[in-house]
């Protein structure tokens, strides 16, 4: 134990900050101790200062306000402790209101001590893959710690600090949420006259266990960067009293100079740093305003006074201090000010490979598109995405690819969400978009998300890179994608002189277990189905065919990702109108992908996209994967087929489409049926498919089945077996 506070008392001293409060406020209490509690990010954000749009503002806010008296913030303090971490603590307060309405918690959220600080301080630097979550791939990401708390050993991320974008980025990931029921935060370090700072007892905090370090009741939605300015450099708090008004309590970073606390008013003590240029060292969390708070109660006994009334009051977290403060609007030491909006757990799958967020910034003029590349671990939904924004006011479009032939540029795919789904962002910060129109995804489907973002110029740009002294990123070409303007060319900006990767994310959903799960198919359900008309003089894909077909593509593919810098592609085969994959096809392919990839390092997975074309014009296609499916197995696929349209034509009153697959029974694995289809009559978001079965002259809801629609009107479905399905917008009401 002795070892213990020997090693950690002496680099805490060295820049630890004593003072003495005034008598009003503190008198009879040991000195206070600021312990420095927030640690800048390398890049520059004065420029968020000021801006943002107003069309959320009200026109007018009221004099005075506070979140407690209007039942919008929880009562839930905590000291650092002599810690470092008031940046964590500001940031867990701030999103706790979020969740806090009417007086308390959803009773759902297990929050009656609150988020637990140290997991959010501990996981902002323990950063790392979630080893249960195979869409994680954020692999060996790491915040270095400060050259003063790096001798610390485990204890050092609560004595490191850090900054509001560390916490963003450690929420975003689906980390650092949990309970501070469950994960306490660490015990106190003491303060002795004779004897310095002194940690009271060590029970093994610094390290949180493997099964705690993902805990998630809730999730990250918005984070928003408010302006505290307008463009003249003069308070203009509008942002800030709004995100009040909308019931969050924003956290706030300063810089603190002990000495300039003046005497209680009001229920708080009034602090103004009329200095420019001090470092940024202390967070703290708004809970309300008064316009009226005169100029003179915060002179700072040195003559200088603000230049208007008005302060925020916030709430502070050093050991000794003052609880409440008035921080004068006027204050030349404000820094970032952050809102943390969470939302209970929603989604499944978090895909991401920016575990460290914003690190750097750049800078470009006019339109700008980021791509993150994924591939889907199983059948899911895609729901939604995350990504932020590095100015005020900029419009964001979406749009999700799948099927592209060239993994450097996403837009030779199909895009899956008509003409893309935009929407106006008034502050800078992270953003959640749920799709109007969620994406169906097969087990091992590639698909990318694009956001484009526009308004302004110039169009910074947040992105994960290496920082010396700050951040370590581990970055991988082949993972993300940019693009200057509509019409430039996409290029890797893992392979720059800078090597970073974008910050854009993908939230899915798990499908039901029966549309995900492979099924060994019966042997009486490969019996083959007859050949529609006009399929009869067409061949089947044997082992030359196959072999003709990917070699060529495998090989152009492997040459391209080693040019890139890429270790693995998915690589699509097209074959069009052939009948069916017979066993020998299938080896073929897996063959030909082995040799390939043996012989040059690159790693090869086949897709087979599989056309059904008919006078120049594709009909369908079927997107499998060979090495999980089943052979022999039938390729066709025809909408509107005459024969099942006629009979449900004839026995039903509502409009009902029907496509075919030649193919019956199992595939083997979860495959992807796309056509061509006429849904005029038919509401699209009201979808129903159910399956038909010829030999028994039945339907059933097709409960397995998952559909979506692009923007060619091309209707997705995602399923288990072959043959004929009917697509309705309703139950189905016999004549």
């Amino acid at each position: 134990m002795n070892q213990i506070i020997r090693r950690a008392v002496l680099p805490l001293l060295a820049f630890a900050l004593f003072f003495t409060a005034p008598q009003a406020v503190l008198a009879a209490q040991a000195p206070a101790v600021l312990a420095p509690g927030y640690r800048s990010q390398p890049f520059e954000t004065d420029y968020l200062s000021s801006g943002g749009t107003t069309q959320t503002a009200r026109r007018s806010y009221p004099r005075r306000y506070s979140l407690t008296a209007a039942g919008e913030m929880p009562d839930l303090s905590a000291a650092q402790g002599g810690w470092n971490t008031a940046w964590a603590i500001a940031a867990a307060r701030s999103a706790e209101s979020s969740l806090y309405q009417n007086g308390s918690f959803p009773a759902n959220l297990p929050l009656e001590q609150g988020l637990s600080e140290r997991l959010l301080a501990w996981s902002s630097y323990a950063v790392g893959s979630n080893p249960d979550d195979p869409a994680d791939s954020t692999g060996a990401d790491a915040y270095l710690l400060p050259q003063e708390a790096s001798s610390l050993g485990p204890e050092a991320r609560f004595a490191a600090s850090g900054n509001f974008f560390m916490a963003a980025s450690a929420l975003a990931r689906w980390s650092g949420t949990g309970t501070g029921a469950s994960l306490p935060y660490p015990e106190t370090w003491m303060f002795s006259p004779e004897q310095g700072l002194l940690y009271s007892e060590y029970r093994g905090y610094a390290e949180i266990p493997q099964e705690r370090r993902f805990d998630r009741f809730c999730q990250l939605r918005e984070v928003r960067i408010l302006p505290h300015r307008n463009g003249r450099g003069e308070p203009d708090g509008w942002a800030v009293k709004q995100a009040m008004l909308d019931g969050l309590a924003p956290a706030m970073a300063l810089s603190m100079d002990p000495q300039a606390l003046g005497n209680p008013i009001d229920s708080g003590v009034p602090y103004y740093a009329a200095q420019e240029g001090q470092a940024v060292n202390q967070a703290l969390v708004l809970v309300g305003w008064n316009d009226d708070i005169p100029a003179a109660a915060f002179a700072d006994g040195q003559g200088r006074v603000p230049a208007g009334p008005g302060a925020w009051l916030a709430r502070g977290f050093w050991d000794g201090g003052p609880e409440f403060l008035w921080i004068s609007y006027y204050s030349q030491g404000i820094s970032d000010l952050f809102a943390f909006v969470l939302e209970p757990a929603r989604y499944d799958h978090n895909y991401q490979h920016d575990g460290l967020g914003p690190t750097a910034l750049l800078q470009a003029t006019g339109t700008v598109s980021m791509a993150g590349l994924y591939t889907a671990s199983g059948a899911e939904r895609l729901d939604a995405v995350g990504f932020y924004t590095a100015d005020h006011g900029v419009t964001a479009s979406v749009q999700v690819y799948t099927g592209f032939s060239n993994t450097a540029d996403p837009s030779t795919g199909t895009p899956c969400l008509g003409r893309g789904q935009s929407v106006l962002l008034n502050h800078a910060g992270y953003h959640t978009l749920e799709l109007d129109q969620p994406v169906a995804l097969a087990e091992g489907e590639t698909f990318a998300v694009v956001v484009t973002l526009s308004g302004k110029s110039p169009l910074h740009l947040f992105v994960e890179q290496s920082v010396e002294g700050y951040a370590e990123a581990s970055v991988h070409p082949g993972r993300s994608l940019l693009r200057a303007g509509s019409s430039g060319v996409w290029t890797d900006p893992a392979l720059g002189e800078r090597p970073s990767v974008l910050c854009v994310k993908a939230f899915t959903t798990d499908l039901p277990p029966a549309v995900g799960q492979a099924a060994k198919p019966a042997a009486a359900d490969m019996e083959p189905a007859p050949s529609p008309a006009g399929m009869e003089r067409l061949l089947p894909l044997d082992g030359a065919a196959a072999e003709a077909l990917s070699r060529s593509a495998f090989e152009e593919a492997a040459r391209r990702a080693k040019s890139e810098g890429r270790a693995d592609v998915i690589v699509p085969v097209a074959a069009v109108n052939y009948t069916d994959l017979l066993p020998e096809g299938r080896e073929a392919i897996l063959r030909v992908a082995g040799e390939i990839s043996e012989r040059t390092g690159v790693k090869i997975t086949p897709r087979l996209l599989a056309d059904t074309v008919e006078g120049g014009r594709v009909l369908g296609r079927l997107y499998l994967d060979p090495a999980a499916c089943a052979a022999p197995l039938r390729l066709g696929v025809f909408p509107d087929d005459p024969v099942s349209q006629a009979v449900f034509d004839n026995h039903f009153a509502n409009p009902v489409r029907t496509v075919r697959l030649t193919h019956q029974g199992e595939f083997g694995a979860p495959v992807v049926a796309a056509f061509a289809a006429d849904l005029v009559g038919l509401l699209p978001d009201r979808l129903t498919i159910y399956r038909y079965s010829e030999q028994t002259n039945s339907y059933r809801l097709a409960e397995d089945v998952v559909h979506s629609i692009d923007e060619r009107g091309y209707l997705r479905l995602i399923l288990p077996t072959g043959g004929c399905y009917v697509i309705a917008d309703r139950a189905l009401e016999p004549r």
